[in-house]
Parts: C-alpha cells; structure tokens; sequence
C-alpha cells in the first residue's frame, strides 16, 4: 500500500488556490466589464431621455402613446373576453 505524502497534498491544495484565484481574477475582470458596459448604456439612454424632453410636444406624443397603447389593449380584452 502507499504511504500518505503531505507533500502530494500541499501540491494540490497550492494548484487548487491557484485555480480559484485565475477564476477570481477572471469574475472580476467580466463584472468590472459587464458593469462598465450597463454604466455606458444607461448613460446613453439618459442623455436620449435628456434631449427628448427638450424637443416640444414630447409630453404629448408620449401621452397619444400611452393612451392608443391602452385602448388597443382594452380593445383586444373586450374582443377576446367572449371566446
């Protein structure tokens, strides 16, 4: 039978720290990434909002929006309510 090693094991528990930390540094690097991408996005879209706001009429095209949006969907509801 062979005789236990404490070396083996001190060898597998450095390669296992080593993997764990690649994986750490790997995580880091795509959330810092995925964030930075959320970040310029929702900065964009800010800015859109921004500059729409600015545009007259925008508060009504929004609400013609919203109201045909809703009277659509009442219709489709009152339609389909009987089947």
């Amino acid at each position: 039978m062979d005789s236990f090693d404490p070396r083996l094991c001190e060898e597998k528990h450095i390669n296992i720290e080593r993997r764990v930390g690649t994986l750490e540094s790997s995580l880091n690097e795509n959330f810092h990434r995925v964030y930075d991408k959320v970040e310029t996005q929702t900065l964009v879209w800010a800015q859109k909002a921004t500059d729409n706001a600015r545009r007259p009429g925008w508060a009504t095209t929004v609400i013609i929006t919203l109201l045909s949006s809703g009277f659509v969907g009442l219709a489709i509801f009152i339609i389909t309510k009987g089947h």
